[in-house]
């Protein structure tokens, strides 16, 4: 039995952390803990959550600095094991962290567990659906086309030998106030950690007149300022945990759940961009072609990638 680490990221969801709270105490887990990150609410945020008297959990308050900063305080302050990420104004289901600890106990290759998101409030149904079990990932593809294969933050968990590869993170810190959960898949696919699914809704997402990211329109402006976020999160982690395109390929090969044609588009794309010597692309080439029957578990339809 694994402990886990829950954090919770809250800044001005008064209304709401206090469900969010109540819906990890309740947890029958024998192990874990409950870290509540205030990022300088001026609501009765603080209130709420000193309302909660529990030995298992730990508040930080600290200066806005936005969800990056956040998820980067609860997780130095964390122990566990396993570390869950929860929004302050989304709930866990009964159950949860038990199915998320059987699930890392039960295979040994998981660094990174995707839960389906069930909506409520201002709208209902399911987030995605992806096959439960083994999701592999898709290191290459990450790197140089940034595809976006995952979930929300309150679905996110991962072992702790993972999340240190990539928090704390102050890469772009700033920019990163909001929708930081990309980093979270980014990051885990780019140090090759294998995901696995729940097929079944885990966790409740709220869906309301604030949510900061979900239902907005991204302006053409904006959409460039992400992709050159995501150009420079992605460069540093492969820096900052030696990464070289020419393993991420055959990684990605063995593992990876994108068509031949995805992975073809995304080696094209390293070669136009200059991201790998000529011998190294060549070298890429071979081992993408030795993958050409490959059709590892699942074949995903819905990608998301900065073109």
């Amino acid at each position: 039995m694994s402990k886990i680490s829950v954090l919770i990221n809250n800044y001005n969801y008064g209304k709401y952390v206090g469900e969010a709270i109540a819906s990890v105490l309740s947890q029958k887990h024998p192990v874990f803990e409950l870290i509540v990150v205030d990022d300088g609410s001026t609501d009765q945020s603080l209130e709420v959550i000193d309302s909660f008297h529990d030995d298992r959990m730990k508040t930080i308050t600290k200066l806005n600095g936005g969800q990056l900063s956040a998820f980067n305080a609860g997780f130095l302050a964390s122990s566990g094991e396993i570390i869950c990420f929860l929004d302050a104004d989304d709930m866990y289901q009964p159950g949860y962290l038990s199915a998320v600890d059987e699930l890392f106990s039960k295979h040994s290759d998981c660094g990174c567990l995707m839960g389906r998101i069930e909506y409520f409030g201002l709208q209902s149904g399911s987030d995605m659906i992806y096959p439960d079990g083994f999701f592999g990932c898709n290191p290459f593809s990450v790197a140089t086309r940034h595809v976006w294969r995952g979930t929300s933050t309150s679905a996110i968990s991962m072992r702790r030998s993972i999340a240190e590869t990539i928090l704390p993170c102050s890469d772009n810190e700033t920019f990163w106030k909001t929708r930081a959960d990309d980093l979270l898949v980014w990051g885990t696919d780019l140090v090759c950690a294998n995901k696995y699914c729940f097929s079944n809704p885990s966790v409740k997402y709220r869906v309301h007149d604030n949510n900061y990211f979900f239902g907005k329109q991204t302006s053409p402006e904006d959409y460039r300022k992400r992709r050159a976020a995501a150009v420079q999160f992605c460069s540093w982690i492969m820096e900052k945990n030696h990464l070289k395109l020419t393993h991420l390929m055959e990684i990605e090969n063995r593992n990876g759940n994108l068509k031949f044609s995805d992975r073809l588009l995304s080696w094209l794309k390293a070669g136009k961009s200059r991201m790998l010597s000529f011998p190294e692309w060549i070298k890429c080439g071979v081992i993408l072609l030795r993958g050409i029957f490959t059709r590892r578990h699942h074949n995903i339809e819905h990608v998301r990638s900065f073109p």
